[in-house]
């Protein structure tokens, strides 16, 4: 057998939220705009190997995300997930921060939630970055739609134009700039989401279970 590429996968995991969000919401879609939950009960490591290619190998997937504190039902919803993540060998959660804010309108005098998700686009460039110069990886897998990511994307191509940059795009939500820096492009569509769902009930290391949240569970139909 020949030589397996080392592949790294880094995901947005808010921009991926918002992709699959977006992708169910669309008017460019005919999906159903009230089932966009059932597809982010994801599983990482399913769905980074569900991008190799027979001669690459998975070395690690990093998911970047930070902790809702607001409402109390996301922030349960999203702590069975970071649990059920961390069952997963070779995925490693890198937490940024996440400020919840309100705003008024100064028009009707109404408040609005404003949250804002903090430090998870640095820490995946950085990350990004580092793992170049230390040579952790054959190819890199970006899963995400920011053009914030062009600099370091950029650096990597240049100094190190023997690696190899897949940029995976949920559909309906693409970056022109990360597209044109990649060496190839794909889309994840609803198939894949829906075959790369984690076990509704998952057993954690310490013994206890945590279950897919009634919202996000698959339909019946």
């Amino acid at each position: 057998m020949g030589k397996k590429f080392r592949t790294n996968v880094y995901i947005d995991g808010f921009n991926l939220y918002y992709s699959i969000k977006r992708m169910y919401e669309s008017d460019e879609t005919e999906y159903d705009p009230n089932r966009w939950r059932e597809f982010i009960w994801l599983d990482p490591i399913k769905l980074s190997e569900s991008f190799l290619n027979p001669v690459q190998s998975l070395s690690q997937v990093k998911y970047y995300t930070a902790r809702v504190t607001k409402p109390r039902t996301k922030y349960h919803r999203q702590n069975a997930y970071l649990e059920a993540l961390g069952t997963l060998d070779k995925l490693h959660v890198i937490e940024g921060e996440y400020y919840y804010n309100e705003k008024q309108c100064w028009h009707c005098g109404r408040v609005f939630p404003n949250p804002k998700e903090k430090k998870s686009d640095v820490n995946l460039a950085t990350d990004f970055l580092l793992d170049a110069i230390d040579n952790n990886y054959d190819t890199a897998i970006l899963v995400a739609a920011d053009s914030d990511y062009e600099a370091p994307v950029k650096a990597v191509r240049e100094r190190y134009p023997e690696k190899r940059l897949v940029v995976e795009f949920v559909e309906t939500n693409f970056c022109y700039t990360l597209a044109q820096l990649a060496n190839f492009i794909f889309f994840i569509k609803r198939d894949r989401l829906s075959n790369c769902q984690l076990p509704d009930v998952v057993e954690l290391k310490s013994g206890h279970i945590v279950e897919r949240p009634e919202s996000w569970k698959l339909a019946t139909v």
